[in-house]
């Protein structure tokens, strides 16, 4: 007997070379003639003359070495071994050396040609380790299986075409028709061998891969890190119908070009490339026609596919049967994103959500560890269901700009492994009805595509712009309640969300500023490395000045000093030393741009020098500045914070007639302190409709609570009248709005100013609350000199008739005024070279008692009795 001549590939496996030893030398009827390599395999397997190559094979490889192989004369047997315990088209999954021994035999002594490959399949009830089921560990094994199954599907179907309505003389329609064997040669995959063109061999194959699959998939179910499409399956409960519909939806975006011209062929329109409900409900298996229509309910509206918009009803082309199977279909682009394990969202979510966390720049604050920690642990309970803990959470982090409300959120999402979805509320609830209503279900599927957070950003502006119509925000805190373990808010104001979320669900976070002690640390390490001014004193004690006066979030400390530094390397070629006045406008930069829609900025050059008031005045004045500059230091170091419940803020009350310095003051004060102020006409806040006036004040206190400013109301008239005789329901309801005023003055820590005409006006129980008095009267005559020559630039003429004692003694008028008259006589006087005269003055001073309404004697102004009028 001729012994069989065998010659071994290339073989990895340890197991599988002892088989093939125990082969080749312990078996009569067989020689081991050489091994051969991958390359020049034909030649080498002609030149030892083997009857049968044994090789291990992966996936895929078999193809390649029979088209080589069988091409020449007296082709061996090719005995190709599954690598990995994948599957290959030769498959002996529990195969020993007496069943491969056979295998060799029959396969040599077999009488057609079709024996050159065959397949051994392990008997019913065996299962080999290699032919263990384990679950998918990457997205390109999970397609390549899912692919596989469908090119078997559409194969079996044009086989089927072709046996019933395929006619060749189609062939002379080259370029408008599209032949099987096109669409064959597309789909043939290594487990087909050229023989098999049958359809019901097609079918076992199928059937075969397809189980094999699913059950790859329900392994797959629960692991840690597993395909998107398994995490497709597993959130949306999918079945294996749904499960064929998406794939085969996919694989358009994978090989259009092969893909659509079976789905073309097959629906006997070349322009149909995109797959039929009726195309797919035919070509699952499984299905006989009596079942099609239980198959078709996967795409009623209440089931997964549609209800949350995994495929799509493509537009009906002109002409396209009404039918609802005849519809196409076509796969959602987010969905085809994720399944081919892209993160993007896709145009219709970036208008208003981005995915992945904050850059840098915005996580450069660390958040608070005691915040983090605490609400990590709180997470975790509600995670694994811990007794008391609620089902999910909705976390709302408030605070100012640089308080670490977005490191919080991060910090908390990388220790849970949660990625962050960040939600423009403003710009969703901007979004049309239909587009709302959608993209509402987007964020909730996003959420089900894999771990995910919603962070839910501008949620202040929606809801101050919603006030009249809580449509908008309730509906997207409504999403807060999904899928996710956690939900976030982050803000820069409480919020209170009563009777939107279930008891124990929304968790408040307020970040506060830093106290002064925590402050004056963090200023010292901002500006260690700074060329700081020697009058300064070093980084200490400009922190202690620095912390003592404003009230800024560790970010808003960082941007402070940021901006002085560039405000230095602005004014000159070179790196000029910072100033506290650098370091106080960076600081001003912080927080104050927001309040100067609502109000009027006031900006002075004058100082103390320039205020003209009584002794008693200036120095009530000078104990308010001490007052003000110690307010944080005795708080805070001397803890006097704990002894005042409410009345934290510094309120003054400046009262005195128009023109006598109020607003003077006010400025001068900001300016010795650092701060800005804003001026509030509290005559244009006040409103004659009931309950106006407090939403008036509350948008002015919410934009000044953190913007480090002094605020100075003017016109307190119009609001502090005595209201001791209540007559009606407005007079009620004014006593209201002044407690209302006095009580967000108290709650504020900064300083707040009332400017009124006449304090008499005001009633002694509100005037008891207010912790500051300045009076200021009218000036006298030593006063009102002062007045008019402090009223005069330098760089200003006058002739010598001008008697400005004189005009002091005979105009008993106020500071502003006073200041009108020698404005309006410039005015008069000017020319190049030209000089104010006493006509001047003259002119311009009856014309401002005119306008005061005062009475006045042409002779009280004539110098000696005997000045002369001015030309009309």
């Amino acid at each position: 007997m001729t012994p069989i001549r065998v010659a071994l590939g290339e073989v990895h496996s340890a197991i599988l070379r002892d088989i093939l030893a125990q082969i080749t030398s312990l078996q009569p009827d067989m020689v081991l003639v050489g091994q051969v390599g991958s390359s020049g395999l034909r030649q080498a397997v002609a030149e030892c003359q083997a009857d049968v190559l044994i090789c291990e094979l992966g996936a895929g490889e078999l193809p390649q070495v029979c088209e080589e192989l069988f091409s020449g004369k007296n082709p061996p047997v090719v005995v190709g071994l599954a690598r990995e315990g994948r599957e290959a088209a030769i498959c002996i999954p529990n195969a020993g050396a007496l069943q491969l021994t056979s295998v060799i035999r029959s396969a040599v002594s077999g009488d057609g040609a079709e024996s050159n490959i065959m397949e051994l399949m392990p008997s019913a009830g065996v299962h080999a380790a290699s032919d263990a089921i384990e679950p998918y560990t990457s997205n390109s094994e999970f397609l390549y299986d899912q692919l596989r199954v469908l090119d078997l599907a559409l194969l079996a179907g044009v086989e089927a075409l072709e046996s019933t309505i395929w006619d060749e003389s189609v062939q002379r329609f080259q370029g408008l028709a599209i032949s099987p064997g096109d669409v064959r040669a597309l789909l043939k995959r290594s487990s087909l061998d050229t023989s098999q063109r049958y359809n019901e061999e097609l079918r076992r194959r199928h059937s075969r891969l397809a189980e094999r699959a699913a059950k790859r998939i329900a392994a797959s179910l629960g692991q840690a890190e597993i395909p998107p499409f398994v995490r497709l399956v597993e959130r949306f409960e999918l079945g294996p119908f749904e499960r064929f519909v998406i794939i085969a939806a996919l694989a358009l975006e994978i090989d259009s070009g092969k893909y659509g011209k079976a789905y073309a062929l097959l629906q006997d329109d070349a322009t149909r490339k995109q797959p039929s409900l009726e195309l797919l409900v035919r070509l699952y298996e499984g299905l006989g026609e009596a079942n099609w229509w239980e198959a078709a309910t996967a795409f009623e509206s209440s089931r997964p596919l549609r209800r949350w918009n995994l495929i799509r009803l493509a537009p009906r082309d002109s002409g396209e049967p009404a039918a609802l199977l005849s519809r196409r279909i076509e796969l959602d682009d987010r969905i085809a994103r994720f399944l081919l394990g892209l993160d993007d969202l896709g145009a219709q979510m970036d208008e208003f959500a981005a995915a992945g966390p904050w850059g840098s720049q915005a996580l450069r604050i660390p958040p608070p560890e005691t915040e983090e920690g605490r609400l990590a642990r709180l997470l975790s309970d509600v995670k694994r269901g811990a007794p008391g803990a609620p089902p999910h959470l909705v976390v709302h982090a408030y605070g100012r700009p640089g308080s670490g409300r977005r490191s919080l959120v991060a910090a908390v999402c990388r220790t849970h492994g949660l990625r962050v979805l960040r939600v423009d509320a403003r710009r969703l609830a901007a979004l049309a009805g239909a587009a709302f209503e959608e993209s509402l279900l987007l964020l909730v599927r996003e959420s089900m595509l894999q771990p995910t957070a919603l962070c839910l950003e501008n949620l202040d502006a929606l809801l101050e712009e919603d006030s009249g119509n809580t449509r908008g925000w309730r509906a997207i805190v409504n999403v807060l309640e999904g899928h996710s373990p956690v939900s976030f808010v982050i803000g820069e104001k409480p919020w209170w969300p009563e009777g939107i979320f279930q008891e124990g669900v929304f968790h408040d976070i307020p970040l506060d500023p830093p106290r002064a002690g925590e402050a004056r640390r963090i200023w010292s390490a901002e500006l260690a490395g700074e060329n700081l001014h020697p009058d300064l004193g070093g980084p200490a004690l400009a922190a202690e000045e620095l912390a003592g006066r404003f009230t800024l979030s560790p970010g808003q400390i960082h941007d402070a000093v940021a901006a002085a530094r560039t405000r230095a390397l602005g004014q000159t070629s070179g790196r000029l030393p910072l100033t506290l006045a650098d370091l106080y406008r960076g600081c001003r930069d912080q927080c104050s741009h927001r309040l100067g829609k609502l109000t009027n900025q006031v900006i002075t050059t004058f100082g103390w020098d320039d205020l003209v008031l009584p002794p008693k005045q200036l120095s009530q004045l000078r104990e308010l500045e001490t007052c003000i500059r110690n307010s944080s230091g005795v708080l805070e170091d001397w803890n006097f914070r704990s002894r005042l419940a409410y009345g934290r803020g510094i309120t003054v009350v400046f009262s005195g007639p128009s023109g006598t310095g109020k607003t003077m003051a006010a400025g001068i004060l900001a300016r010795e302190l650092g701060l800005d102020l804003y001026k509030i006409d509290l005559s244009r806040v006040v409103s004659k409709y009931i309950g106006e006036t407090e939403k008036n004040l509350e948008r002015i206190f919410q934009q000044a609570e953190d913007a480090n400013a002094m605020l100075f109301f003017d016109e307190a008239d119009a609001l502090f009248g005595k209201r001791s005789a209540i007559k009606d329901a407005h007079d009620r309801y004014a006593n209201i709005e002044i407690s209302y005023l006095l009580q967000k003055m108290e709650e504020r820590l900064g300083v707040t100013i009332l400017a009124t005409n006449l304090k008499t006006n005001m009633d002694e129980a509100f005037v008891r609350r207010i912790r500051f008095s300045v009076e200021f009267p009218m000036p006298e005559y030593a006063q009102r000199l002062q007045i008019w020559q402090g009223s005069l630039p330098k760089e200003t003429r006058l002739t010598a008739d001008v008697d400005l004692p004189l005009l002091a003694r005979r105009m008993r008028v106020a500071g502003g005024s006073i200041m009108n008259v020698v404005v309006s006589a410039a005015s008069l006087a000017y020319e190049p070279g030209g000089a104010i005269a006493m006509k001047h003055l003259l002119h311009a001073a009856k014309r401002e008692l005119e306008k005061l309404g005062l009475q006045y004697n042409e002779t009280d102004f004539a110098p000696q009795g005997n000045a002369a009028a001015p030309a009309a």
